[in-house]
């Protein structure tokens, strides 16, 4: 299964971009972290800029009216998944040469090739050495424990309008396999109970294991992805997803809300146990995540 432990605890920023150079950007989805938005708020950008190119098969309308034929027929999906290590490397081919932006989104596992303790994340570095950049955001241990537990509960508010919602995060198995607890016993436990299966038998990297290589990394906030936004596209945030006649998704602030009202609220109301707290606190996945937002302070001061 998959483990973080290995993970680096150092972490390089870049300086100050050429925001007038063509730009390629890679998004390491860490689940969670409000990458949904961020996801949107770029394919539409791109979508509406018909010299850009952009690979993202988990919106929920047609992606790739601004390439051609050929790249259609290559990377249109049917499904709504990431894209395969040997579609990612299509795509790289294709851009090489190619002026103009380009961006392209996957979530942390499959910027893999293989799976388990043999995967590697060679996609990941072939476009980071192809000089694409790459780009996450994260939140803290205890915001995305308390975030997935109500993303699970809220699931059925998120496919109003026949918007298509992938399914399989809300199987039993796969949450079987990722959290150690099925989707139907994670609708009847409490947000403690679910936190302390969870710090138990968690198998998922919660952040990307290369993380150091990453170009740009911090926590998101609506000024964080204002600053990212300016500093690789020179785009001024408006706060709202970019607005494309007819999709659903224009004009909005938010996306994906849930019932949760966050970390720190549940630990003031009791509902998060002092036990559980101190746990969250200790993590190593915590320390890597203070880590991350410790570092990044340079990156954003620039």
């Amino acid at each position: 299964m998959y483990s973080d432990i290995h993970y680096s605890l150092d972490c390089t920023v870049d300086s100050k971009e050429d925001s007038s150079q063509v730009m390629k950007l890679a998004f390491v989805h860490t689940p969670k972290c409000a990458g949904t938005f961020a996801r949107v708020y770029l394919t539409h950008t791109f979508y509406l800029n018909k010299s850009d190119e952009f690979y993202d098969d988990h919106s929920g309308w047609r992606v790739y009216d601004n390439h051609t034929e050929l790249c259609e027929q290559d990377f249109k999906l049917k499904d709504k998944r990431d894209y395969k290590p040997e579609e990612l490397s299509k795509i790289l081919e294709h851009e090489k040469g190619r002026g103009g932006n380009a961006f392209v989104h996957n979530h942390i596992n499959n910027w893999y090739d293989g799976f388990g303790s043999e995967a590697k994340a060679t996609p990941f570095y072939d476009f980071r050495n192809a000089g694409w950049k790459t780009f996450s955001f994260v939140r803290s241990y205890g915001e995305i424990l308390c975030s997935y537990y109500f993303y699970l509960k809220n699931y059925e508010n998120y496919t109003p309008d026949g918007y298509t919602h992938s399914n399989m995060c809300v199987t039993d198995q796969w949450n079987l396999t990722l959290w150690g607890i099925p989707r139907s016993v994670i609708l009847k436990i409490t947000l403690d109970e679910f936190i302390s299966i969870a710090l138990l038998r968690n198998k998922s990297r919660t952040y990307p294991p290369f993380w150091n290589d990453i170009d740009f990394i911090c926590e998101y906030s609506n000024d964080n992805f204002s600053f990212f936004l300016k500093k690789y596209l020179n785009i001024d945030f408006s706060g709202k997803i970019p607005n494309v006649d007819g999709y659903r998704d224009s004009e909005k602030e938010k996306l994906l809300t849930s019932e949760n009202k966050g970390y720190s609220h549940y630990c003031e109301t009791g509902e998060i146990s002092k036990l559980n707290q101190e746990k969250i606190k200790n993590h190593f996945k915590t320390e890597i995540y203070k880590k991350i937002v410790e570092k990044s302070k340079r990156l954003l001061s620039v």
